[in-house]
């Protein structure tokens, strides 16, 4: 009766490291196939952070991550790669293009961008998609 037992508790726990492994292998699969890259800051108050949005798309890879703090930043950027464009406040996080072209072009497929208030695009769009699929914005 006691090996019995004894077999049963053996049973239970290689199951349940089994089934441990499992789970932890599913999750490391999940993480890779969302594309959990990196995550770039832009502004801010530290210093080894980018200075412009587009320095930081240039560094940044596909399914990486671009938060942008609050402020104004006076330039056209251009994403051609798979990213997450997240400002901090879309009252309080601007792209103004000062009127000279599109603010946001837009030629990746994959890409996401929230929280900003785009301005001062010289044509009738701030943001342009060119041949792109999946954006969400």
């Amino acid at each position: 009766m006691n090996a019995k037992r004894m077999n049963i508790i053996l049973l239970a726990l290689v199951g349940l490291l089994i089934t441990s492994f499992l789970i932890l292998k599913m999750e490391i699969v999940n993480s890779v196939a969302q594309g959990a890259g990196d995550i770039l800051y832009v502004g801010g108050s530290s210093p080894s952070n980018y200075t412009s949005i587009q320095s930081a798309i240039n560094d940044a890879n596909d399914g990486d991550t671009i938060f942008v703090y609050s402020g104004v930043y006076y330039e056209n950027v251009v994403i051609n790669k798979s990213i997450t464009l997240i400002g901090e406040n879309k009252e309080t996080t601007i792209i103004d293009g000062s009127n000279s072209g599109d603010v946001v072009n837009i030629t990746a497929n994959g890409v996401t961008i929230e929280g900003f208030t785009i301005r001062n695009s010289r044509w009738h769009a701030g943001i342009k998609i060119c041949y792109a699929n999946n954006v969400n914005i």
